[in-house]
């Protein structure tokens, strides 16, 4: 596989993923509970767990959905934020169950799709 082609094809993917995981946040996250960073989150980890059937064995679109489209899609650094200031704000149970909650959705959806996809 060309080098280029594989930055591209992750490029691209990423460019996909981050336009929709900022959609999610931008009309779903609240001062009450970050919806969607949740969302993006838990999707992020489905569709990784899809990915070997999305691409159908191309390793190019394997590429382009799982460390383009999923990476971006995911955001860890904007969950840190979100419980930060949860607990900044004195919301620290809050904030705790919200981290663990979106572990445990991301590992489910992962299981899900992986065991749909015939991987796990």
């Amino acid at each position: 596989m060309d080098a280029l082609m594989q930055i591209l094809c992750a490029g691209f993917g990423g460019a996909f993923g981050a336009m929709l995981r900022f959609a999610l946040s931008k009309n779903f996250d609240s001062a009450a509970l970050p919806w969607g960073t949740l969302a993006a989150n838990t999707a992020a980890s489905f569709f990784l767990g899809i990915a070997p059937i999305l691409a159908r064995g191309d390793g190019l679109a394997n590429l382009f959905f799982s460390a383009g489209f999923c990476a971006a899609l995911s955001t860890f650094s904007s969950l840190a934020w979100q419980i930060y200031a949860m607990i900044r704000r004195g919301r620290v149970l809050k904030g705790a169950m919200y981290a663990a909650f979106t572990v445990v959705a991301g590992m489910c959806a992962y299981a899900l799709a992986a065991a749909a996809a015939g991987i796990l």
